[in-house]
């Protein structure tokens, strides 16, 4: 916890973000792979993504006004945004919809389901939000889906499963291999523009061979 406090504390992204929330009042949460990097690597990349209670439209214009980059709205309705500064930074915004707690449920894998509330970072006791146990399928090198109807909510999830096992060396449970063995069929539902993006980021792997020869023999 001292490393990932003090990883995030060092960071230009977290600072800018914490003084919005210092303005604005609004409660921001750093959620998703920024933390699971971090526990995995000890490294921090420049991809973020932050929960925010409130408007997040709003606190990504503020963002992109106080840290600099090109701001742009992904979904309206959703209340998601991103801003970009070059290779320096993406950052991405939501609004919560419920509470922070529901939303790390909804996600893809336990390793992306953790959140540290930005107004804690420079507390005494940082605090980490881990209600699927993210932390210890980290240690244990084990990927997890997040729920039972994970795969079956965005079948794109079955080709992240094969990447991040890969990426991260983890090897998939019996439960989350069960999800995919269901729906991954139902991968031809989803826009080829998503699948695309999805597929090159696993060419650009090292091990992007096995990956997809793996995901083939498993499931062809």
């Amino acid at each position: 916890m001292c490393e990932l406090r003090d990883i995030l504390s060092g960071s230009d992204v977290i600072k800018a973000a914490l003084n919005i929330v210092k303005e604005s009042g609004q409660k921001a949460y750093l959620v998703g792979g920024t933390i699971r990097d971090i526990l995995i690597n000890s490294r921090i990349g420049n991809d973020y993504d932050f929960a925010v209670q409130g408007k997040g439209i709003a606190f990504a214009k503020s963002f992109a006004e106080k840290a600099g980059g090109s701001f742009f709205i992904l979904d309206d309705e959703r209340d998601a945004s991103r801003v970009v500064s070059g290779k320096e930074f993406q950052v991405d915004f939501s609004g919560l919809k419920k509470t922070i707690e529901e939303d790390l449920r909804l996600r893809d894998f336990t390793i992306n389901s953790m959140a540290v509330p930005l107004d804690s970072l420079f507390k005494n006791n940082m605090i980490l939000l881990d209600p699927l146990d993210g932390k210890n399928d980290i240690g244990n090198r084990l990927l997890r889906a997040s729920s039972q109807i994970s795969i079956q909510e965005d079948p794109l999830r079955v080709m992240r499963a094969f990447r991040f096992s890969s990426s991260f060396n983890f090897t998939m449970d019996g439960e989350l291999l069960n999800q995919i063995k269901k729906h991954c069929e139902e991968l031809n539902s989803v826009s080829r523009e998503r699948v695309r993006a999805e597929l090159f980021m696993i060419l650009e792997m090292p091990a992007a061979y096995n990956t997809l020869k793996d995901m083939c023999c498993r499931y062809s």
